[in-house]
This record gives C-alpha cells, sequence and structure tokens, in this order.
C-alpha cells in the first residue's frame, strides 16, 4: 500500500496482467521498459501504424466516402462499418428504405430492397393486391406484380368468366378476352344450335342459297350475301364494270400496279388494294425486306426487321449474348457490348485493380515500401527485400 494515506494499491507484475514496478511513494504503475497503457500490457512493438489495425495489425483500412465505398474502420480489427445506408463488403450498395412514390420497400443486411407487403417491381412501386371476388379474380406475378388471372378468368381486371366446353350446355374455346369462339357449325350465344342447310346468323334466321350461276356467295357466319367481282346492290343483281384501274363496288378506288421505285405490288380485282410483291411492305410496298438466310424476320405490315434472340443492328447482323457468367450487358439497339463496372476491354475480360490493390476481388491491399518489400503483382502479398523477414517483413 502506497501514499500518504495508504490507500494506494499496487503489486508489481511481469506477467499477461502487466509489466510494472510500483513508485515508492506513490504507488503509481512504472511501466517496464517498451511497454505502455494503463496496466502496462501495450508492447511498443505492436502499436500499428496509421491504417493498420488488428493484433499483428495486418488489417488494412482506409475510411472512405466516395466511389470506392462509404465506410469507416473499426479501430480494434479494422473491419469496414459501413455508413447509413450503404451495405456490401465494401459498403458500394446504396439503399435508403422508402414508403412513397420513389418505392415502398426497407433494405436487407446485403442492401437489397425489400418491398412492403403487395408492392413489387424492381424499386417496389407496383402495388397488386390478389382477389377473388366481384372486383377481380387474379394473383400477383412475385416479382414484377402484374395480375395473373385465375383459371378461366380472363380481361384487363380479370372479371370476365370464360370455361371451354364442348357438351349439351355449348361447344366453344375461349380466346385471349374471354370471348366465346363457337366450334365448327355451331351458333348462338353459348354455341349450342346447330343451322340447317343454308340458314345462318346467331339464331339460324337468315336464309342464303346462291346457285351455280349464283352473282354471290354467303358469308359462313352472317349469312350475308357478298358479292362476287363486278356484282354489285343488297341482292347482288347490278352489274358494273369499272374502267382501268378503278375498282370497289363504286369504281371509286384508284389502284395501278407497279413495280419500280415508287411501289411493288399488283392490285385486288374486287376492292384494289395493293397486294404487295413477295418480299416488300408497307402502305405502298416500297419498303424491301428479305429474310431469307438472315438473323431476322420481317414484320408483315411494315416490312421493319425483327431481329432474331442475340442478333442486333439495323441488319441485325450484330451478335451479343450476356448471360450470369458475361461481364457485360448487350446495347438494345447496336448490340455494342456495355461492360459492366470494373470491366473493360472490346470483350469485357480485363478487370484492372485500383492502385495498391490485388486479387481476384481486388480486396488485398500492398503499398510497396522498396525498403523492407515489394508487392507481388498478382496476389499482392509482400515479397520481403534481402535482410527483412516475417509476415509483414519487419524483422531484420
Amino acid at each position: 500500500w502506497y501514499g500518504p494515506d495508504c490507500t494506494t494499491n499496487c503489486t508489481p507484475r511481469n506477467d499477461s496482467f502487466g509489466h510494472y514496478e510500483c513508485d515508492s511513494s506513490t504507488g503509481a504503475v512504472v511501466c517496464h521498459s517498451g511497454w505502455y497503457g494503463p496496466t502496462c500490457t501495450v508492447n511498443w512493438a505492436k502499436i500499428c501504424r496509421n491504417d493498420w489495425y488488428g493484433v499483428n495489425c495486418t488489417e488494412y483500412c482506409t475510411p472512405r466516402n466516395k466511389v470506392g465505398g462509404h465506410y469507416s474502420c473499426d479501430m480494434a480489427t479494422g473491419a469496414k462499418i459501413c455508413d447509413s445506408n450503404w451495405y456490401g463488403l465494401n459498403c458500394t450498395r446504396f439503399c435508403k428504405p422508402q414508403d412513397s412514390l420513389l418505392g415502398h420497400y426497407n433494405c436487407s443486411v446485403n442492401g437489397s430492397k425489400v418491398c412492403h407487403r403487395e408492392w413489387y417491381g424492381a424499386t417496389c412501386d407496383v402495388h397488386c393486391v390478389p382477389r377473388n371476388d366481384s372486383s377481380g379474380h387474379f394473383s400477383c406475378n412475385t416479382t414484377s406484380g402484374e395480375k395473373v388471372c385465375l383459371r378461366d378468368w380472363y380481361g384487363d381486371r380479370c372479371e370476365i368468366f370464360c370455361l371451354s366446353r364442348n357438351d349439351s350446355l355449348g361447344h366453344y374455346s375461349c380466346n385471349a378476352n374471354g370471348t366465346k369462339v363457337c366450334h365448327k357449325d355451331w351458333y348462338g350465344d353459348l354455341c349450342a344450335r346447330i343451322c340447317f342447310p343454308n340458314w345462318y346468323g346467331v339464331n339460324c334466321t337468315r336464309f342464303c342459297k346462291p346457285d351455280n350461276e349464283s352473282t354471290f356467295f354467303c358469308d359462313k357466319s352472317t349469312g350475308t350475301r357478298v358479292c362476287n367481282a363486278g356484282w354489285y346492290g343488297i341482292n347482288c343483281t347490278t352489274q358494273c364494270i369499272c374502267h382501268e384501274n378503278w375498282y370497289g363496288q363504286a369504281c371509286t378506288t384508284f389502284c395501278e400496279a407497279r413495280n419500280d421505285s415508287t411501289g411493288h405490288y399488283s392490285c385486288n380485282l374486287t376492292n384494289g388494294q395493293k397486294v404487295c410483291h413477295r418480299d416488300w411492305y408497307g402502305p405502298f410496298c416500297d419498303v424491301n425486306c428479305n429474310s431469307n438466310s438472315s438473323h431476322f424476320t420481317c414484320n408483315k405490315t411494315t416490312g421493319a426487321r425483327v431481329c432474331h434472340s442475340n442478333w442486333y443492328g439495323t441488319y441485325c447482323d450484330v451478335y451479343c449474348n450476356s448471360n450470369s457468367s458475361s461481364h457485360f450487358a448487350c446495347n438494345k439497339t447496336t448490340g455494342a457490348r456495355v461492360c459492366h463496372r470494373d470491366w473493360y476491354g472490346s470483350l469485357c475480360n480485363v478487370s484492372f485493380c485500383l492502385k495498391n490493390w490485388f486479387g481476384p476481388r481486388c480486396d488485398v491491399f500492398c503499398e510497396s515500401d522498396n525498403s523492407r518489400y515489394v508487392c507481388a503483382p498478382g496476389n499482392g502479398s509482400k515479397m520481403c527485400l534481402p535482410g527483412w523477414t516475417g509476415a509483414n517483413c519487419l524483422n531484420p
């Protein structure tokens, strides 16, 4: 015990609990040479240099708040401590919980968006509540949030019911809109009637029968008379021969067949509509598109090239295939490779680490000091120069 009132206790030590003597007057701890700290447990050789941490000062960490990361460093271990709303190994993924027009989500431990209940999409901005009542009959796509109609329900809100059948209650299938499409020779709202020969219409009330020299034929659904070319009128009893290049019931449609720079078409002899020659498209049949042995098909209306999968460019002659193992995406217009972050080169197969960072993931730091060691080009390990040894080349 030490001090004026003998109230200070001090027991000299030289073990894992301390390395010190006691001041003979005050009882204060007096560290042995090379030891520091309140109880003299810190060896001067283990005081890490700036930005190095851990028991053996082998963990490198420099606080950042820019492109390479957003973090501070744990003072004991050197582990990265991500700033608020930043996630990931190097704190490079930003995620801030939202519940507004920008989205409705929380953030997972790795910074991925976790949509609130009933919200979907990449930014959780698509709202969908599954229903099976008078307002709709659908589930929700778990990724996009699009409505997925329950079986036998159709329409934008899945409110149209249609059950295909072929029995005494009806003979029909259902199209994409939920409209009944009667099987052949069946008619009526429920496709349950079979009309007698030459009778047509929903209720089989329209009669139509052409003879061998008839000037018309009968519409198979309605029974309406459809006049043959050159015949007109309700009963197709009026004959009219249009002047050259004029067509239609009243000879009011002009069409002159062409095969030159203004168009490539013939004329429908009944209505005068242009009939494009093979490989020609568009309103005036002036757009050429030939998909033989090419990487595209032709839009049947406009003649525009529709590239096959993984083919791009004006002529669909640029190939680009991006998959999960690729380091690039494909420009949807030109097919040019758009390299992922940190990948370079025409094939996006070259990755460059920033200065003093090494390894396949560029996560090993090493800065050569040229006096004790240099850094191995591949993995960044310290290679001691002659006269120095140890993991960090600290031992002469």
